[in-house]
């Protein structure tokens, strides 16, 4: 299968932590599922004119996978002259290209929802391929299919998981990814079914209400400091960075929600969690807020001692 990958509005991220991938490494996706990559900005020894070339011929081949990684930008005026690539305005890439694609797959939040730079007032009007936060649309159109009948299939993060990416690559190849697996934003939902919450190492905080006030200390960072992963549904946790070691929580950082449809903007205020009434705006799903009140009462003074924080003191 022929992979084109393209790079819109974005830092690089997604692209860098793929080309880090194992199991399996760049090398294997190619050998062992037949994955061609006829170019990535990243890797390929192309430049200039030989890139215009080169993508001007899949504007009339087809193409079985067309990955884009970062928003597209269409200011000023819808003519996307702010962003010009190999010749022209990168968003005219995007449309031809797309025409021709079997599968296309947003990598990463900008792309899948326009990420940050959608962020309020998003001066470069830039755009999801098929979404731009949580409205359906994007630069595409809700209505636009693939060639094979897909929507854009979109693998959010900021960085996307590298392992996200690698599975939706050898799923397609292997014929296994199918229309129904995809959630209403357009995400494999077998990738994304389990809140960051599952696998967090700071769970039995969470059960009996020991909250942080503090990054760096011990206790649940979701009633004091903002920390999403009860709410946004993220396989983190589950299938860690760096060679299954780490995350943001096992490294003691606050979740802020980067694969969440609503980010960066619903993440706001940073590392702050927003209450009304000294309860959480944004609750668990299946979570009332008249109940929540209740079960803190009752979890603390059920907590066994050995995770008792003691209050008003801070650990350096």
């Amino acid at each position: 299968m022929k992979l084109l990958w393209l790079q819109g509005a974005s830092c690089s991220g997604c692209s860098m932590n793929f080309l880090c991938a194992k199991r399996p490494n760049l090398i294997e996706l190619q050998e062992r599922y037949g994955i061609q990559f006829i170019f990535h900005p990243s890797i390929a020894p192309l430049s200039g004119k030989k890139v215009q070339e080169l993508l001007s011929v899949y504007t009339q081949e087809s193409i079985d996978i067309l990955v884009v990684e970062g928003g597209v930008i269409t200011g000023p005026d819808n003519t996307g002259g702010y962003h010009r690539y190999a010749g022209k305005p990168f968003m005219k890439w995007v449309t031809q290209l797309s025409l021709h694609a079997k599968y296309i797959i947003a990598v990463g939040s900008c792309s899948a929802f326009g990420g940050i730079p959608v962020l309020s007032p998003n001066v470069n009007d830039t755009k999801g391929l098929q979404f731009t936060m949580r409205l359906p649309g994007g630069f595409l159109g809700e209505p636009f299919k693939s060639r094979s009948g897909f929507p854009v299939i979109n693998i959010p993060g900021c960085p996307a998981h590298w392992m996200n990416v690698m599975t939706i690559l050898m799923d397609i190849s292997t014929g296994k990814l199918m229309l129904t697996d995809l959630d209403e934003y357009n995400r494999p939902g077998y990738i994304f079914k389990d809140y960051l919450h599952h696998g967090c190492p700071r769970n039995e905080y969470f059960e009996y209400r020991q909250e942080a006030t503090h990054v760096g200390e011990p206790g649940c960072m979701f009633e004091n400091l903002g920390c999403h992963g009860p709410l946004v549904k993220c396989n983190a946790n589950i299938h860690r960075w760096f060679d299954g070691w780490g995350s943001c929580t096992w490294a003691g950082f606050p979740c802020i929600g980067c694969v969440s449809p609503g980010f960066p903007e619903e993440s706001f205020p940073m590392f702050q969690t927003a209450k009304l009434a000294g309860i959480p705006v944004n609750l668990p799903e299946g979570v009332k807020k008249s109940a929540y009140f209740q079960n803190k009462i009752l979890a603390d003074r059920a907590c066994p001692d050995r995770l008792k924080i003691k209050k008003g003191k801070r650990h350096e």
